[in-house]
């Protein structure tokens, strides 16, 4: 017997977002309510006002269960999140129920509530480790009082923001594994301009000046994170309160609104004043409205073709779609248009008509036609490889003449179309005019994707755009890999070696019982005992100091800068902040990207290996002379250590393995090179660090990050 809930859970969702005013989302909330239905907790996903939260209430408030909110925070430990006993209640009570503070997961688990974490990838990892057997097996172990189980109806409804956001960090693997995975984007204009109306209580017209002025916020280009649904709101009500505006009133009205609600790119020297007002002025001299006209366009269909139809044109307006049939195209058994049109009576055709009309052919391949009739077997490789998201290379070698400007140029809008950012930097590097072109075009397209190769491809197509697109392109480089260094780090176990630290007593520390009774116990007979009197224990590592030294001399130019952004990422958000870390890269010398105590930014380290050029012969001697000099410059005594990544292959400034023994731990990751590169590397980690050779940077990466780990062990 086959049993529908799909049906009924259209109709709950259906209600819900009738009952608590949510325009749009339906997918989202019948998501959520599958989720419910076979018991599995739910992470939604998404920016900062997309919804996230009113979702969340709206689901709790409709199936009447408790609703319990926390915040996520890295002071919100394991014991915030689970409770924990209160001192002075413990040592007239002792270690039971009544001494226990219970936490809002303990609550929700005891009440069958649901628990709302928002944004729980600022909780600390500890906290996180505690959810995991929660959601698996609606279980948690209370030391001194065992195991409770969760009462039915316990469930965990979770938000999440994007990595790139400050002080966020990733989620572990485990955890996000026991998730249903919900993402939330941005509206789409008419949703927001309707929800800005009802939350407002404004006019359509004021909804939309408000929603257009706050959707530019996410497309400027010197804008790293716009502003949300929230601030059309906010600036909707000011419009309305405030009557007739001019241009300045509104600049005025929308930088109250928007101001802090905006976030300024890296690099960028515009104010979020100066940006506002720009969107403004742009809007204001659209129209009395500010708003673009849409056209309603019709679809005129060429007739005299059987099945599908081969090609459709786009119009504005059109007195007699039929008065001309020669522009019908016949459809063969493939499905393919065998009868393409004449171009003199298509453009005939279109100056009788006095339009702008669109061509699409439906099943004629235009690009795949050409390469397959000027490079035969190759060509439909080629095309294929692109559309396929395949690396493109081993073709092109086998090809008996290279890629001509207009070939490069196809192939690079099939590359972007079908987003194979691999086969672009490889086109990237034949032709870096062309792609330049084509980016420059295509750049908004971009956003949002994760993919490194577009860092590579901004490399070699820098300096042949306009500054405002290279700029544009900087930007979306750096976020791409931000993305992908946070990913690889995850987030940072404690060291082995810790310290424990004895400190008065405050919520979220280990009570240290026995140490209390020692050195309070008089206090404790006679009732007297305060919180100062209370022992805590404080875990903390200890701190290293470490050098990490950069080949980029030679080849590769492009991929060696790649890495260098990328395993300075990862290095600043794998260590711990009270790590001291210097970067150096070098070629013929070594040149110091971050001294040891420099406490640059990492979007401005990310500016200076932009700028480098990975020229000239290799000096690991140097290089290593320099680490030791940052090294020296360190207050701690002990646990100091350097990572070297090269090939080996040095060409001046002599053997580099008299420095070697200086070095308390000299970790070295081999990447290329020959016979000679490895017998180098093997001897300079030989006595005091650990060797690794690596193929890929994949494989680079994920040493780097182990390694980080503990580098000075």
């Amino acid at each position: 017997m086959k049993i529908n809930h799909s049906k009924e859970i259209e109709k709950i969702a259906e209600s819900i977002a009738e009952r608590f005013k949510i325009v749009g989302r339906r997918q989202e909330l019948e998501a959520i309510l599958l989720a419910k239905r076979i018991g599995r907790p739910v992470l939604i996903e998404g920016p900062v006002g997309v919804g996230k939260t009113t979702l969340a209430k709206a689901i709790a408030s409709y199936f009447q269960q408790k609703f319990i909110r926390i915040d996520g925070d890295e002071r919100f430990d394991e014991y915030k999140l689970v409770g924990y006993f209160e001192p002075q209640l413990v040592l007239k009570k002792g270690w039971n129920w009544e001494s226990f503070i219970p936490g809002p997961l303990t609550k929700a688990m005891l009440e069958g509530g649901i628990l709302f974490i928002n944004e729980i990838n600022r909780l600390s990892e500890s906290a996180q480790n505690v959810l995991i057997p929660a959601l698996d097996e609606g279980i948690i172990e209370i030391p001194k009082l065992g195991e409770i189980q969760a009462r039915d109806g316990f469930w965990v409804i979770a938000t999440l923001n994007p990595e790139e956001y400050v002080g966020v960090t990733p989620i572990g693997e485990a955890l996000r594994d026991r998730f249903i995975w919900v993402k939330l984007d941005y509206q789409s204009e008419e949703e927001e301009i309707e929800i800005t109306r009802i939350r407002a209580n404004v006019p359509e017209e004021i909804a939309q000046i408000a929603v257009t002025i706050t959707r530019a916020t996410r497309r400027h280009p010197d804008v790293r994170r716009g502003a949300s649904v929230r601030g059309a709101i906010d600036l909707a009500r000011l419009i309305y309160v405030s009557g007739n505006i001019s241009l300045e009133k509104l600049k005025k009205l929308a930088i109250i609104a928007l101001g802090t609600k905006i976030e300024v790119s890296e690099g960028s020297e515009k104010t979020p004043e100066e940006i506002i007002s720009e969107i403004v002025e742009e809007i204001y001299g659209r129209s009395s409205f500010f708003r673009e006209e849409r056209i309603n366009k019709k679809v005129l269909t060429i007739k005299g073709s059987p099945g599908p139809l081969p090609k459709t044109v786009d119009v504005e307006k059109l007195e007699d779609p039929e008065k001309d049939s020669s522009n019908s195209a016949e459809v063969n058994s493939l499905g393919e248009a065998s009868n393409i049109v004449d171009d003199t009576k298509e453009k005939n055709y279109l100056a009788q008509s006095n339009l702008t009309i669109a061509l699409t052919y439906q099943y004629h391949d235009t690009p795949l036609a050409i390469f397959r009739s000027t490079l035969g077997h190759y060509g439909t490789q080629l095309i294929r490889a692109v559309r396929e998201g395949l690396d493109i290379r081993n073709i092109i070698s086998r090809l008996e003449f290279p890629l001509d400007a207009e070939m490069v140029e196809l192939l690079a809008r099939e590359a972007i179309k079908y987003k194979n950012f691999l086969a672009l930097a490889s086109l990237a590097q034949i032709n870096p005019y062309i792609v330049a072109k084509v980016v420059e075009e295509k750049l908004s397209e971009f956003e949002g994707d994760e993919d490194i190769n577009l860092v590579h491809t901004y490399y070699l197509t820098k300096n042949l755009m306009s500054e405002e697109k290279r700029r544009i392109f900087a930007r979306l480089a750096k976020y791409v890999i931000m993305r992908k260094a946070i990913r690889i780090a995850g987030r940072r176990p404690l060291r082995s070696g810790s310290i424990k630290k004895r400190t008065s007593y405050r919520p979220g520390l280990d009570f240290d019982l026995e140490m209390t009774f020692d050195t309070a116990l008089d206090k404790i007979l006679s009732d007297r005992l305060s919180w100062w009197d209370l022992i805590g224990i404080e875990r903390r590592d200890k701190k290293t100091a470490g050098a990490i030294i950069l080949d980029i001399s030679g080849s590769m130019y492009g991929e060696k800068n790649v890495l260098a952004c990328l395993i300075s990422a990862l290095a600043l958000y794998s260590l711990s902040p009270e790590d001291e870390v210097s970067l150096i890269a070098f070629s013929d010398q070594p040149y110091v990207i971050k001294s040891l105590n420099d406490k640059k930014p990492l979007s401005k380290i990310m500016d200076i290996i932009f700028d480098l050029k990975p020229l000239g012969f290799t000096n690991i001697s140097a290089a290593l002379r320099e680490a030791l000099k940052e090294l020296k410059k360190s207050r701690i005594k002990t646990r100091k250590w350097a990572l070297l990544i090269t090939d080996g292959e040095y060409n001046r400034g002599g053997n580099p393995l008299k420095w070697a023994n200086l070095f308390p731990r000299l970790h070295v990751i081999q990447l290329g090179g020959g016979t000679r590169g490895s017998i180098v590397c093997k001897e300079l980690a030989k006595r005091r660090g650990k060797y690794l050779k690596v193929s890929s940077t994949n494989e680079l990466l994920e040493n780097v990050r182990n390694l980080l780990k503990y580098p000075d062990k």
